[in-house]
């Protein structure tokens, strides 16, 4: 099983996608958007229908156009809706609330009257859901799953953006190790106003001799450095370059030298790039 997600712009996407899957026995079709051109190409399309043996379809909409498209896939053959679901906290940083949650349920009883049946899934939201039921408030009864697997597997990112620990999870079931390639005292007063690789007009500076350490990995590898956090809290990732990090280690007990290994715990996007990554090798311990 495997899904795809897109938004659809233009009908080749579309015949992009069957193309590269019309092989699959079991297909997860995600739509998002409001798209009335994609509504009527999915409807007027038979290898749509004709080529997958399952879809499961969640549509960010206004009500009206939830239930049309809901009414949609019960009438495609091969299209199975399993039901509708919610997120927070993304883009838009949007947060749950009462009227909120209360909108879903209302949105659920709607879709279920209107197509003669239960929903068998109704997503309440990802892990900022957490935050709400830590707090103790209740959930729709309607609401039956949680998408909540990033705070379960990485539970330090909810912890710093939350500013809730979360009890009884371990926060260390993820470490980044890179190998310092360079240590030199350098410098680090500039006069500012220059701009870095990225167009980032750099701030002046006056903190003299400073003793940095250059790892091999950058933003290629994890994005914003920034997001990484080393286990040893004495060094201070500084700036990276696409292919390298910066470390400053002046204040630190031990005494690094070249060669030395550097374990990193890592926000959320930090994880996601890396995890990506072909530049970042995998190793799984039971």
């Amino acid at each position: 099983n495997f899904s795809w997600k897109f938004t659809m712009k233009e009908e080749t996407d579309l015949d992009a996608v069957l193309s590269a899957r019309q092989t699959s026995n079991d297909f997860v079709l995600i739509l998002c958007g409001n798209d009335t051109d994609f509504t009527t190409y999915l409807q007027n399309e038979r290898s749509v229908h004709d080529r997958f043996s399952r879809h499961f379809v969640l549509s960010p909409a206004t009500l009206d156009e939830l239930v049309e498209l809901c009414l949609l896939a019960e009438r495609l053959p091969n299209l199975k809706l399993l039901g509708i679901g919610t997120n927070w906290g993304c883009v838009s940083g949007v947060e749950p609330d009462q009227e909120k949650l209360d909108f879903l349920a209302e949105s659920v009883r709607t879709v279920e009257k209107t197509l003669g049946r239960k929903l068998e899934m109704v997503s309440g939201g990802n892990s900022s859901l957490l935050l709400w039921i830590y707090e103790g408030k209740a959930l729709p009864p309607e609401i039956n799953h949680i998408r909540a697997g990033g705070t379960i597997a990485n539970p330090i990112t909810f912890r710093i953006n939350r500013g809730i620990p979360l009890e009884g999870r371990d926060e260390h079931s993820f470490r980044l190790k890179a190998q310092i390639a360079e240590i030199k005292v350098r410098d680090i007063t500039l006069s500012g106003g220059g701009r870095n690789w990225r167009g980032d007009v750099i701030a002046a500076t006056n903190g003299g001799p400073r003793r940095r350490a250059i790892i091999d990995l950058g933003s290629a590898d994890i994005g914003n450095c920034h997001d990484l956090m080393p286990v040893d809290t004495s060094i201070e990732v500084t700036a990276c370059s696409s292919d390298h990090t910066v470390l400053d280690i002046t204040d630190c007990e031990r005494e690094y030298k070249v060669g030395d290994i550097i374990e990193f715990a890592m926000k959320y996007s930090a994880l996601m790039n890396a995890s990506y990554s072909r530049h970042v090798s995998k190793k799984y311990i039971d």
